[in-house]
């Protein structure tokens, strides 16, 4: 009898030694046999403490957690607050609009997708002309209107799209985008400017749309080059003998 309690007293001493493991699949192992308790909210381990508000309810303290994914599951289970505006995940945030609804606040958050939806949901003003995001003052310019000012734009997205909008003028076949470049070619019509230009591409296309010439044979691109002598004919000179 004295050497059976000495055994459980042994088995119940190692299973408490194993909450202070430092490996923590031991101590959340652990917990889950004996049980979670408040002490377990603060284990360093992140499952850890997940585990431990799953099992004994989520509070308050939850939502102040070092991990966002305990805050996460906190509020979904305590309802979204305000505070959840000010969460520094992304996804919280976000979360926290769609629920409680975007507000003005929305517009000066850090990530652009969240003042993307809050320009969405709030309506879009010239105010996210300035964004710095390309991404929400493409949006912008596609729901307020374009005009030819942007053809100066430093983001090639919103030049292209003006062009698109308001139609191509010759000024693009100079833009410093060559996606840009070819697309207005192609609207306006090849001209002999495009066998000069930086872009082997386009250069390429304006010779097949206007036909190959010798000068074609002396491009600094290879495929150029073999292209013109299929269309010129290879010219391959034999030297010696009769």
């Amino acid at each position: 009898m004295k050497n059976e309690n000495e055994n459980e007293n042994k088995n119940e001493n190692t299973v408490c030694e194993s909450l202070f493991d430092s490996e923590w699949r031991i101590r959340l192992a652990a917990y889950r046999s004996l049980g979670f308790t408040p002490e377990s909210l603060k284990d360093s381990d992140c499952e850890i403490r997940l585990a431990s508000y799953r099992n004994l309810g989520f509070t308050d303290k939850a939502l102040k957690d070092l991990d966002w994914k305990i805050r996460q599951e906190a509020y979904h289970f305590l309802d979204f607050t305000e505070e959840a505006f000010k969460d520094s995940y992304v996804d919280i945030r976000m979360e926290a609009y769609e629920e409680l609804g975007f507000t003005s606040e929305s517009l000066k958050d850090s990530y652009w997708e969240v003042r993307l939806e809050g320009y969405r949901v709030l309506g879009f003003t010239e105010d996210a002309f300035e964004d710095d995001s390309s991404v929400v003052r493409l949006e912008a310019h596609k729901e307020l209107g374009f005009s030819m000012d942007n053809i100066e734009n430093e983001e090639w997205e919103i030049r292209q799209e003006t062009y698109r909008v308001l139609g191509f003028t010759p000024k693009a076949f100079d833009d410093s985008c060559f996606e840009i470049r070819q697309e207005a070619y192609r609207e306006l019509g090849f001209t002999a400017k495009a066998l000069v230009d930086s872009e082997c591409d386009i250069r390429l296309e304006g010779y097949r749309v206007l036909g190959f010439t010798s000068e074609a044979l002396h491009d600094e691109n290879w495929r150029i080059r073999l292209a013109g002598y299929r269309q010129l004919g290879f010219d391959v000179k034999r030297g010696g003998g009769k």
